[in-house]
């Protein structure tokens, strides 16, 4: 009966194919017992080549007797087996992570390096991705649906363990890069279908004793929550919790083919440690597509979703919704994603930081009617003293006709609008400035911004801090430190291409016009 279900299973979730390397993960237990067995009857028919590794993990007094019984049970079988040994307390103790956690990656590793060393070429010397088969069973599957309803999960948590994963090569960040495939062939098979099984052939198996400790919350949720849901509510709750997680692995599978799509339309910018979204296209889609939007942002920077939660999810919802341009949130693996204006940005959290760094040093004299570049800025400003008597400047009541007329915000000649050198298109507002020259307390100066520096924005009553100034204009969070300062003794009169000051206007009695311009060119 199990062997029939788990053929059907391999060839309904193809997974293995003929000629493919197959890889038992084999601890001595039932359900590896089973799945070593089944597979070893099912190779000659189904085509594939089979081995087994074993990992000693170095927790227990009898893992040693644990480790001979395998490699005398695949002797039996005429099959290959690896032995590996570890310390995962030490691991788990260097890493800053729980036992289990050690454990399983240790695991995962360890499989994963020796299925590359088994798969062999085929006769054409082209080769398979080999294949690692674990024993997960329906009971394993049911006790992690309810493990993860416990802990909050969402849809792609709840939706637990699929019949094919594939986990990265570690340290690759390369989205759809090779990694190791990992199968499931007793995942639509009872562990009282193991048992039977089992028995049916008299095959031996070790028991762990640490499958009865409560202190795990797998263990908790197997020997009294499980069983007091089949007892009381559902004898066939672990079916039901299956079928409620292939369900949900159809949805997941679904939004994230919808997400890939969108995503492709929300980003405007992406680098190896630096993804830009367009919030005005993200909200665009329903909430739901916004979330995997952000996962598939993140699975692009990291090549993993691992330690990715619904809380973190929901967390960049918020910033993406109502956060304010500089606000940032943390994720795990040291990234994080911060608000610029219309944007959304992920990126590794150190590459983030370095923008808000230091500011850079400079300070000199602009002389009126003179040219200065600013070589740590890559831009200058020039600026020319315009007479009203210059019949040059066209018949009107002063500099460039009847600009006084259209009462612009710079008290001068309408600005040309532009995107001047480390200012974005959403922060620019202003190329140029008028001031009333006479009224400039000299001498000028270009200098860096300061911490605590205040302007009083043409137009408004009373002073504004330049860090606030800038939220409110969107102007990203890595492009203020970019940005320049004109002051006279008396304080700041324009912040270079983004907004002119108070000081200084321009007026119908005014005799001598400061015409400034940036540009970015020397």
């Amino acid at each position: 009966m199990l062997l029939a279900k788990v053929k059907n299973f391999i060839k309904t979730h193809a997974l293995i194919s003929n000629g493919d390397s197959v890889l038992a993960a084999v601890s001595g237990g039932p359900d590896s017992m089973a799945l070593l067995n089944a597979l070893a009857e099912l190779s000659g028919e189904l085509g594939f080549s089979l081995s087994a590794a074993h990992l000693n993990h170095g927790l227990r007094p009898e893992a040693a007797e644990e480790e001979r019984f395998v490699l005398a049970a695949c002797e039996g079988l005429k099959l290959r087996c690896t032995v590996g040994r570890v310390d995962a307390r030490s691991f788990a103790a260097a890493s800053g992570c729980s036992l289990e956690e050690a454990a399983r990656e240790l695991r995962l590793s360890f499989l994963a390096e020796q299925a590359e060393d088994a798969a062999r070429p085929r006769d054409d010397g082209t080769r398979r991705r080999p294949r690692v088969a674990l024993g997960h069973t329906l009971d394993d599957q049911a006790e992690t649906v309810l493990m993860r309803l416990i802990r909050g999960a969402g849809t792609r948590g709840l939706s637990a363990m699929r019949p094919v994963s594939e986990r990265p090569v570690p340290g690759t960040t390369v989205l759809g890069a090779p990694g190791t495939v990992f199968i499931r062939p007793l995942l639509s098979s009872s562990r009282q279908e193991i048992l039977e099984f089992l028995k049916s052939r008299d095959i031996a198996y070790v028991e762990d004793a640490s499958n009865l400790d409560l202190a795990f919350l797998r263990n908790r949720v197997r020997h009294e929550l499980l069983g007091l849901l089949r007892e009381r509510y559902n004898p066939r709750i672990a079916e039901a919790l299956g079928l409620h997680a292939e369900l949900l692995n159809e949805a997941d599978d679904y939004l994230t083919r919808t997400a890939r799509q969108a995503y492709k339309e929300c980003v405007s910018e992406e680098s190896a440690g630096r993804i830009e979204l367009e919030l005005s296209r993200i909200v665009a889609y329903h909430t739901c597509v916004q979330g995997y939007v952000f996962r598939e942002a993140y699975l692009r920077l990291c090549g993993t979703l691992r330690d990715v939660g619904f809380s973190h999810i929901a967390s960049l919802s918020k910033l993406a919704s109502t956060g304010r341009t500089g606000d940032r949130v943390d994720l795990p693996h040291g990234v994080a994603a911060t608000r610029e204006g219309a944007r959304l940005v992920l990126g590794r959290r150190a590459a983030l930081e370095s923008e808000e760094g230091p500011r850079l040093e400079f300070s000199v004299q602009h002389e009126p009617g003179s040219r200065t570049w600013l070589p740590e800025l890559s831009l200058g400003v020039e600026s020319r003293v315009l007479r009203r008597e210059d019949p040059r400047e066209g018949p009107g009541t002063g500099p460039g006709g009847d600009w006084m007329r259209r009462g612009t915000p710079s008290g001068g000649a309408p600005p040309r609008r532009g995107t001047p050198s480390g200012v974005s298109s959403t922060g620019a507002q202003e190329t140029e400035a008028f001031f009333d020259l006479e009224a400039l307390s000299l001498p000028l100066v270009l200098r860096n911004l300061s911490s605590g520096d205040t302007i009083s924005p043409f137009g408004m009553k009373g002073s504004k801090k330049i860090q606030d100034l800038l939220v409110d204009m969107k102007v990203p969070r890595r492009e203020r430190r970019n940005l320049a300062a004109l002051c006279d003794s008396s304080g700041m009169l324009w912040l270079v291409g983004v907004r002119r000051g108070s000081a200084a206007p321009v007026k119908a009695d005014t005799r001598l016009v400061l015409a400034v311009r940036m540009f970015t060119a020397p």
